[in-house]
């Protein structure tokens, strides 16, 4: 899909406003009765001093001549953190930003001159001041007023700025402090996209809590200062490059950011808030089932058909299935009394802990082992097994020893041994028991399906009719593992009368729903991710734009029988690496019955043979006749779900195979 520069350019500055303010419900549970309690019986009175603001005579930047041409430019992105202790033992943080752009063109005006601000549901805004100074440095500072407020999806209060008297050259200036619940962990993402001359992060807390910090894709780790009871972190990075969001990447992955956390207090602790705290307190929270609660829950299973017959395997995914189809997901309910057994049993809904719970009570009914873990987004902030943030940690799996694979309690649609996709390939810390309470952390990689199961396949057979020879094709589309991944709840939820134009989107050669003469599918129940049963599409179709007419020849366009393909042609230099959602494989196999008394002028141009590596990624089509049927097979694959830099001419060479056979067209000639 295309996207106009309009649209990436409003993109990338939403996102650095959403992360800028973005404020991480993970854990909370687990740190509500530890990190805040813990520091407060350590700590006296603290308040940090508010002494920042924006210049009273601010001045003109200039921008390097290489940026000039853009529409806009970062002149500076400043944030600090303040921790702060009140006479009424709450403990929060002020969190400052002030921020600078410099608008260049009419582009960059009409993406900077009005933004949005989202505040934490949690915390408040304390003050926001903005203002406009214009290339000959006149001040528009906007009126408090102007600033107007309204309430986001998620209840949390949002704030309006419309700059004023803007044009280009000028600089748009954004100055505000939020007051945030405190947390023991934290990140803050630097750079969304465009270019910065200079961004700083300041840490200020009492000097006898220790903190831990580290910067990723090239931000610096801050340096300390203690003045009297105040230690400040600080840390500055100048001329950041601009990073565009390219094809194939995980772009907010590759963001410079800063983690922080708590690691100890002075003289009485230290390593605090270790991978092996969280597993101990997985167990102690989600495995702490009374008799009574575990007798529910075994009338609960068996009430439902549950015995204890079968393999681990058909006893997990019976019990997934009951719970999963009676107990109904309500992410609203996250106060502690929705996660009881009896709760949940009784009203047959329950929120995300109460599905944990239920699952962990049930596993223990069942005598199965497992342990429960927590994982990031792969994509977004995947688990740095060498600095342990909680922070980002938001996605629930249970893990099997015995089967060696995962579950996902809280994903209603997927099924053993499916989970998101966003935790594969990533780090998940796993709570493993080593006493009769004490559990400690297994750090495990999640691995993904194999590339051999997450293939898709389309063969199909085309003829061409006597009258007019339209195209006509028997096709069969097919998909495993993760190909298959929100189209088995597609078709399990779609509205009936919906069906056939989600069928048309995945069969790739009926130009619209009328051209389906009929279809069937197969495979579409839920249960089929964990026999990994191919989901299937049976059509037939006629696709009159698959021909032209030139005098006695027939123009058959073979190419676009396999759908639009991705293309990566462009000359520009690609800065970010190659990541797939996971290993696959897309075969398919074309065999054209050439109408009576042609020939196929030019098969050889459908001979295509780009690999590299054994099995590492590759295209290959080649053709064989038989009779006056031309056989064309069509292998694409890829075998892992990154690819550096440096080979990136090597995926780009594979992409525009597939790209390049899209555009073939064979010429049948009358005899």
């Amino acid at each position: 899909m295309n996207t106009t520069a309009n649209d990436t350019i409003r993109h990338r500055y939403s996102i650095l406003l959403h992360i800028s303010v973005l404020k991480n419900t993970s854990l909370k549970s687990l740190l509500a009765n530890c990190a805040v309690l813990y520091i407060l019986c350590l700590l006296p009175h603290f308040v940090a001093a508010q002494s920042a603001d924006w210049d009273a005579d601010p001045r003109i930047h200039q921008i390097p001549d290489s940026l000039q041409n853009l529409s806009a430019v970062i002149v500076s992105d400043d944030r600090k953190l303040q921790f702060h202790s009140d006479k009424n033992d709450q403990v929060f943080f002020f969190r400052t930003s002030h921020r600078i752009v410099k608008v260049l063109d009419d582009l960059g005006i009409e993406s900077f001159n009005k933004i949005t601000l989202s505040a934490d549901k949690d915390g408040a805004m304390i003050l926001i001041k903005a203002r406009t100074i214009s290339p000959e440095g006149k001040v528009t500072e906007i009126a408090p007023d102007d600033i107007r407020q309204s309430g986001g999806d998620d209840g949390a209060p949002q704030y309006s700025v419309a700059f004023e008297n803007v044009e280009k050259q000028s600089e748009l200036e954004l100055f505000y402090i939020e007051k945030k619940p405190f947390s023991a962990f934290g990140s803050e993402y630097i750079n969304f996209g465009l270019p910065m001359l200079s961004a700083s992060f300041t840490f200020e807390a009492p000097k006898n809590l220790q903190f831990q910090f580290k910067g990723y894709n090239g931000f610096p780790v801050p340096s300390a200062l203690t003045v009297g009871d105040i230690t400040t972190y600080r840390a500055v990075a100048r001329n950041i490059p601009d990073v565009e969001e390219e094809v194939y990447s995980s772009f907010r992955k590759n963001l410079m950011r800063i983690e922080y956390k708590l690691d100890g207090v002075e003289g009485i602790n230290s390593n605090l808030y270790n991978w092996d705290m969280l597993a101990d307190k997985l167990r102690k929270i989600y495995y702490n089932h009374s008799e009574k609660e575990l007798r529910q829950v075994r009338k609960f299973l068996e009430s439902k058909g549950y015995s204890k017959e079968g393999s681990i395997e058909e006893r997990i995914t019976r019990i997934e299935t009951i719970i999963k189809t009676n107990i109904a997901y309500n992410e609203e309910m996250r106060a502690d009394d929705y996660s009881k057994i009896a709760y949940i049993l009784e009203k047959k809904t329950t929120g995300e802990d109460g599905f944990i719970n239920l699952f962990a009570a049930a596993w223990k009914v069942a005598d199965i082992p497992n342990e429960l873990g927590l994982t990031s987004n792969y994509f977004v902030h995947p688990v740095d097994r060498e600095f342990e943030n909680w922070s980002p940690l938001e996605i629930y799996l249970f893990y099997f020893p015995d089967t060696k694979k995962y579950m996902a309690p809280s994903f209603l649609t997927l099924r053993y041994p499916m989970i998101p996709l966003v935790a594969c390939h990533n780090t998940g810390i796993f709570s493993a028991l080593v006493g009769k309470d004490q559990a400690v952390a297994d750090l495990r990689n999640i691995p993904g399906l194999p590339q051999q199961d997450n293939g898709s396949s389309f063969k199909t057979r085309i003829t061409f009719g006597q009258d007019g020879f339209l195209p006509m094709l028997s096709s069969v589309n097919s998909f495993e593992g993760y190909s298959a991944f929100s189209l088995r709840e597609a078709f399990v939820y779609i509205n009936k009368e919906k069906e056939k134009d989600l069928v048309q989107s995945l069969i790739f050669n009926a130009a619209k729903p009328e051209d389906i003469i009929s279809y069937k599918i197969n495979n579409t129940g839920l249960q089929h991710y964990t026999d990994n049963a191919p989901l299937e599409i049976f059509s037939e179709t006629k696709a009159a734009q698959l021909l032209e007419r030139a005098g006695n020849r027939l123009l058959f366009k073979v190419g676009e029988v396999i759908g639009p393909q991705e293309e990566m042609y462009e000359e520009k230099e690609r800065k970010l690496p190659i990541t797939l959602d996971y290993p696959h494989t897309l075969h398919r196999s074309i065999t054209i019955e050439i109408p009576q008394g042609y020939t196929v002028k030019n098969p050889e141009a459908v001979n295509i043979d780009i690999q590299y590596e054994p099995d590492a990624i590759g295209f290959v089509s080649k053709y064989t006749m038989e009779g006056n049927k031309m056989i064309i097979d069509i292998n694409e694959y890829y075998g892992k779900i990154s690819y550096p830099v440096s080979e990136i001419e090597q995926f780009r060479k594979v992409i525009n195979a597939a790209a390049d056979f899209n555009k073939i067209t064979l010429v049948m000639e009358q005899q």
